[in-house]
Parts: C-alpha cells; sequence; structure tokens
C-alpha cells in the first residue's frame, strides 16, 4: 500500500503537507479569486458589438398591456436589473397578458 511521501517533504518549499484526514490550512486570499476566474470563463460569452441593440419585452404592470417592445442597448441595458423583462424579446413578439 502507497504511503505517500514523508510528512514534511513536498517538493516545493513552504507548501503544506498533511496526512490523509487531516485539515489543511487554505489561504483564504487565494481561494476567491480562482473561483470568480472559473465563473467568468463559464459564463463567458463574446461581447455583442458596440453600437448594437437589443430587443426587449419591457414589463409595464398593466393588465391590458403587461409588456411592449422597446429596443435596449445590446445585452439588455437597465432593463438587465428589472426581474420582469424578458430579454431578448421572444421571436414570437412580447407576451399579450400577464
Amino acid at each position: 500500500m502507497y504511503e505517500g511521501p514523508e510528512k514534511g517533504l513536498s517538493g516545493a518549499p513552504g507548501t503544506p503537507t498533511a496526512e490523509i484526514g487531516e485539515p489543511v490550512a487554505v489561504r483564504p486570499g487565494l481561494l476567491l479569486p480562482l473561483l470568480i476566474g472559473f465563473a467568468g470563463a463559464a459564463g463567458a460569452a463574446e461581447a455583442p458589438a458596440q453600437g448594437t441593440t437589443t430587443p426587449v419585452c419591457h414589463f409595464t404592470g398593466s393588465q391590458t398591456t403587461p409588456y411592449v417592445l422597446v429596443e435596449a442597448p445590446a445585452g439588455g441595458g437597465e432593463h438587465a436589473s428589472h426581474a420582469l423583462d424578458i430579454i431578448p424579446a421572444p421571436a414570437g413578439g412580447c407576451p399579450a397578458t400577464g
């Protein structure tokens, strides 16, 4: 059975080592940038060309006209923070009733 390197030997000076089952201290300043980097890469999309617009179904709150079609800056602009807006607008147009 493999026992691993002797405790305290790691190949890199200053690298913490531990026996299996022992906790290893992680420097908090290193973990968050790593996670943010992975999240950014996973959600990365090609940026739309500057000056382009996106069709948005803007929620009005009206019972008769719950949505109106508007053009917003690429990505939705301020509408991206509106929870009930639909970005981008569906190909068939905005919903007629809420």
